[in-house]
């Protein structure tokens, strides 16, 4: 009974909400010269930020739900319509529907960095995808108040002139590496050898 009424809530998510037919799950999210494919993202995502089908409160306090998605309107956060319909008549998200909030917020990431960082599409696959994590997880910010992705400026010079090594450095000596040192240690990592960590 339960799958039946989720598969209805999904239907009608659809309906009142019709998406753009999506990329195949092994293309890219967004343009094709984007190098990390849609399936390694999500992957990537998924299991640093956790899946939640109810809300919970992040390290900072926000109501976040699914990947990460921040719904708390005191930092700017919100559901989208059909979300917020399916929360209030379930009591949850599907995995459907976290999936799609997932994909959604991954584009949102990905146009940040296509428009603010648009030589990271240069970049091999490894690093973009450390790009990507980071812009997720801290917004893309603003790099005269030093804030987000665009904050790590010293960093991101390092990056583009292709120096990981010092890249590398400059992401561990860094407030974001001492607030989540698990999930930035895994980044370092990739930025350094330019191979992906393996979430098997």
């Amino acid at each position: 009974m339960l799958e039946i009424i989720k598969k209805a809530l999904a239907w009608l998510a659809d309906l009142l909400h019709p998406r753009a037919a999506q990329p195949e799950p092994d293309q890219p999210v967004s343009a094709p010269a984007t190098p990390i494919n849609r399936r390694r993202a999500i992957v990537m995502l998924s299991n640093e930020e956790g899946r939640k089908s109810r809300p919970y409160r992040d390290s900072e306090g926000y109501l976040t739900i699914g990947v990460g998605h921040l719904m708390d309107p005191r930092k700017g956060g919100s559901l989208p319509e059909w979300a917020q319909f399916e929360l209030d008549s379930a009591g949850f998200l599907s995995e459907l529907s976290i999936d799609r909030l997932l994909e959604d917020d991954l584009q949102i990431a990905m146009t940040h960095l296509e428009r603010h960082l648009p030589w990271a599409l240069g970049l091999d696959p490894v690093r973009y995808g450390v790009l990507l994590d980071m812009c997720f997880q801290m917004g893309i910010g603003n790099a005269a108040k030093g804030t987000g992705l665009l904050g790590f400026k010293n960093t991101l010079a390092m990056i583009r002139r292709g120096d990981y090594s010092g890249a590398s450095a400059g992401m561990k000596n860094s407030l974001w590496y001492r607030q989540t040192p698990n999930r930035a240690d895994r980044r370092r990592a990739e930025m350094l050898t330019g191979k992906f960590h393996d979430y098997a």
